[in-house]
């Protein structure tokens, strides 16, 4: 029978022997692994902050919506007897509810854009162009902008609900930073020259995007237009870029302050060019 003190032994002698056959790169297996470790912590608290982030903004935008139809309905019964500057107090109340609102659902789309899983289909591009236009209706009459589709968009391997969250988030953004004094053009076209990706391009005749914030518009909660803080969350266009990614695209925007955007996306064109 074999002693325990000799298997302790030779358990010393054979880790020895492979620290010694390793040399060097025992160290480094180590650090990798304890990389490796860190990433998968990192991880694991990323995907916690996103649950949090989500189920604050669900259970946050239920009560601020009852807030802002509360208080709209007493501005309704009794704005006969407010003052000017009680009626502006209103308005302001209303308006950070709707802002409020807004960022919830902002938050809501930003953290599900990782989270959900959607599988890849035949996806006819101008089917969700029109879903597109009648979720939006009422803010494209309000802001009269003409919306132009530049020939027939094709049928994608792709997710119906991402891309529809892509381009209504898209639309929205031109919407927002119109020209106040020219009518917005809305132009939607589509390259379809590469063999292996489309590209697509949303363009509008707005206010223009600085040069040097082309990259950072597409971080969250950025915003660097002079009347922005009242005109969004900061994270459509954020939005648009995890959504982009999961759809194994890219997104990139040219633009000039003053001269108008055109933000451009790629997107597969057959289940061949999807990574499994």
């Amino acid at each position: 029978m074999i002693s325990f003190e000799a298997c302790t032994t030779t358990h010393y002698r054979m880790k020895h022997l492979d620290q010694e056959n390793i040399g060097p790169f025992g160290g480094a297996l180590r650090r990798q692994q304890e990389l490796q470790d860190k990433v998968e912590t990192l991880e694991s608290r990323v995907k916690l902050l996103e649950q949090f982030s989500a189920s604050a903004a669900h259970d946050l935008k239920v009560p601020i919506a009852t807030i802002s139809g509360l208080c709209r309905i007493l501005n309704e019964r009794y704005s006969v007897l407010l003052k000017e500057d009680d009626q502006k107090l209103f308005d302001h109340i209303m308006d950070n509810c709707s802002s409020l609102i807004q960022l919830a659902g902002d938050l809501l789309s930003f953290s599900s854009s990782l989270n959900q899983h959607f599988e890849n289909s035949r996806v006819d591009l101008g089917d969700i162009l029109a879903i597109v236009k009648a979720h939006l209706q009422l803010d494209i009459l309000e802001s009269g902008a003409t919306i132009n589709i530049v020939g027939d968009l094709p049928i994608v391997w792709s997710q119906q609900t991402p891309l529809i969250r892509l381009f209504q988030n898209l639309i929205d953004n031109a919407i927002k930073f119109k020209k106040s004094k020219e009518p917005l053009v809305i132009t939607i076209a589509c390259d379809t020259s590469n063999e292996h990706f489309l590209i697509l391009s949303v363009a509008d005749n707005g206010v223009g995007i600085d040069p040097m914030y082309h990259e950072a518009i597409f971080q969250p909660f950025q915003k660097f237009h002079p009347n922005q803080n009242n005109l969004g969350s900061g994270l459509g266009l954020a939005n648009c870029q995890r959504i982009i990614e999961k759809l194994s695209g890219g997104i990139w925007v040219e633009s000039q302050p003053g001269e108008g955007a055109t933000f451009f996306f790629t997107l597969p064109l057959s289940p061949s060019e999807v990574p499994s």
